[in-house]
């Protein structure tokens, strides 16, 4: 087969491999690419270069997949992509079409009708344009998976027929990209060994991941955004609905904190005219596990946040002023509301002296979530002392942006060790914890150390881990699930009664990469877009430089791991060591500059995906091809 024609051949194979993130179908998609690999004239010479590297602990049994054309020197160019897809529910009744190229083009009649009524105008008219491929992963990946195999393949070939390799060619594919990137945290030890053995310099790693071109020319990128998952608990105090105003609503608190931080510009960051896009919540709902008419006791959520360069650590400390200024606002508003209905209950308005007398009466209810305080208003104005009061929080919020304070932090917070009510610092658990504290996770692990003992903490979160990852392999929850109901468990075991949020992070954890900043290495995604685009000119293709990819990829794990900012991270995640983690180590010695360089694509994870065949089977082949002659032309230098 020649080149084109091989692409062809692994995106039908390949596509047709239901391998859906988290399931046992990804191991086949391993599989077909292992063999596949073997099968190269290349490793029949050299069956040792190649094979199945399995990820340490993996639930799932999943393999990264490789395969290393040996040619002279050390420098080594890598060619990577993960090998899982999204699910496909989205097809209805045409999931046939996901998993078959060549069924979309034999489509006729009626049939075909219904298919092109579920797509978009636009995808419509690429359909009958003839002149894109459709099914699920074609785009997102497989379809650049095909192609750095072709190439693998192609380049393998040079060297048996003896013309010569002034490099080396790591082709390597991993699971798991779409949900908490398993195979590339587990893949960074292989490329660490694989160095170490072969005396490999990796010059360059190429993430064939799809690329958007909106006329203006294909978009590559040499960094990628990094992502948290804050994940909030909230405990109120439980009163019936009739007496609302002797609890404290916990789902009114975090729906506070979710105004102040659902889709924020102050969380937003610029780089170069590119912006970062602001937070926004997966989930966000009380902690009841059926129904009744009491006052929610306790509610939870987690929230995305993207960042080019906030830490774990500043944006804790940000979190952290705004729980209080929620607890502030909420019982403010309490307060207000209170009020308002006094003031209904004398001024005689029709129907208000009845709705006075209901229940205990509204004055008798001041005394607002009970024992925490003498009244909603003391409440109020306990956390308005706390910290930085609201007012405060409001301009730190106008002053924050995307600047950085003279920490480093983006988000500059005096609130660290201030006094909160009943005089304990924020930042140190006391024996007990007064109301309305705002928790980092680390803190009420110390609590309960200081409580029950280390031994006893580690016997209790040992145990919580293990239940938890069998709830996670069994499907029943996902990471950020077993993080609320692991902090949930730590506030019941604590016997901490007060109303108090708790702040932890949830998986999966993204640190930002940008291939300019590596150590030892500035400049060098630059100047590697700019030889990728001179060897893109030569086919008439024209490509732009991005910053920051904001999809989120596996590239967030090329660059040397982010050191203070992974510790604050693993410090406040519940899931931390037993059940997720990734090897700092490793990615310290694992540093490599990266571009995200795939085929033309559209519509990611819909029923539309597609692939521009032209740049799939010619032109980012002939571009690759060009690209990695050039790099170790002249000994390598860029």
């Amino acid at each position: 087969m020649d080149l084109r024609e091989c692409i062809y051949h692994h995106l039908k194979e390949l596509v047709a491999i239901p391998s859906i993130s988290n399931t046992k179908e990804e191991s086949l998609a391993a599989d077909y690419l292992a063999k596949s690999l073997a099968e190269q004239d290349y490793f029949r010479a050299n069956p040792g270069l190649c094979g199945q590297f399995p990820i340490e602990g993996d639930p799932l049994g999943r393999t990264v997949a490789y395969g290393l054309v040996r040619g002279n020197g050390r420098r080594t160019v890598i060619l990577t992509g993960h090998y899982d897809v999204v699910d496909t529910e989205e097809y209805g009744e045409f999931r046939k079409y996901a998993y078959d190229v060549e069924a979309w083009k034999n489509a006729s009649g009626p049939e075909l009708e219904g298919l092109l009524e579920m797509l978009t105008p636009e995808a419509r008219e690429d359909f009958c344009s003839g002149e894109w491929l459709f099914g699920r992963g074609v785009n997102d990946m497989k379809g650049g998976l095909a192609v750095g195999l072709a190439v693998t393949g192609w380049f393998g070939g040079r060297v048996l027929e003896g013309r010569g390799l002034e490099g080396n060619i790591l082709f390597l594919s991993v699971p798991d990209e779409e949900a908490y990137s398993a195979g590339m945290r587990g893949a960074v030890p292989l490329f660490v060994d694989l160095a170490r053995r072969y005396d490999l310099d990796y010059a360059c790693l190429l993430d064939l991941e799809p690329c958007f071109d909106e006329g203006g020319g294909q978009q590559v990128f040499i960094g990628s955004v990094g992502k948290m998952l804050p994940a909030v608990l909230v405990q109120g105090a439980k009163a019936h609905v009739v007496e609302a105003f002797k609890g404290l609503n916990a789902v009114g608190v975090l729906a506070r904190l979710f105004l102040e931080t659902e889709l924020a510009p102050e969380f937003a960051e610029v780089c170069e005219g590119e912006l970062c896009p602001p937070p926004t919540w997966f989930n966000l709902r009380d902690r009841k596990e059926g129904y009744d008419v009491s006052v929610p006791l306790r509610a939870g959520g987690y929230m995305s946040v993207l960042g080019f360069q906030k830490t774990a650590e500043t944006l804790m400390e940000r979190l952290v002023e705004l729980g209080r200024k929620a607890f502030s606002e909420y019982l403010a508003r309490m307060e207000g509301q209170r009020r308002a209905l006094e003031e209904m209950r004398g001024g005689g308005e029709d129907g208000a002296e009845a709705a006075g007398n209901c229940g205990s009466g509204i004055a008798d209810s001041a005394e607002t979530a009970g024992k925490w305080g003498s009244s909603v208003a003391d409440g109020a104005e306990a956390v308005r002392n706390c910290g930085s009061g609201a007012a405060d929080s409001a301009e730190a919020a106008g002053n924050c942006g995307s600047g950085m304070d003279d920490r480093g932090g983006h988000c500059g917070s005096a609130a660290y060790g201030v006094e909160i009510p009943g005089g304990r610092p924020s930042g140190v658990p006391g024996e007990t914890v007064p109301p309305y504290s705002v928790l980092e996770y680390r803190e009420l692990a110390d609590y309960c150390v200081g409580k029950y003992g280390s031994e006893a903490f580690a016997d209790w979160q040992r145990e919580q881990q293990r239940e938890a990852g069998e709830m996670i392999r069994a499907g029943r929850w996902s990471y950020p699930q077993a993080t609320l109901e692991l902090m949930d468990r730590l506030l019941t075991w604590s016997k901490i009664t007060a109303p108090v949020m708790v702040l932890s992070y949830a998986p999966p954890y993204y640190p930002a990469y940008h291939s300019d900043h590596l150590p030892g290495r500035a400049g060098a995604g630059s100047a590697l877009f700019d030889l990728l685009a001179r060897a893109a000119a030569g086919y008439g293709v024209r490509l732009e430089k991005g910053n920051y990819f904001c999809g989120i990829s596996d590239l967030s794990y090329c660059g040397g791991g982010e050191g203070p900012g992974l510790e604050g991270y693993a410090a406040n995640s519940p899931m931390w060591g037993g059940l997720y983690s990734m090897d700092s180590e490793a990615m310290k010695q694992f540093c490599a500059p990266a571009l995200l360089f795939g085929p033309v694509g559209r519509d990611a994870h819909q029923m539309g995906e597609r692939v521009k065949a032209a740049s799939l089977l010619e032109e980012v082949p002939s571009v690759l091809i060009k690209f990695i002659e050039q790099m170790f032309a002249n000994g390598g230098e860029i």
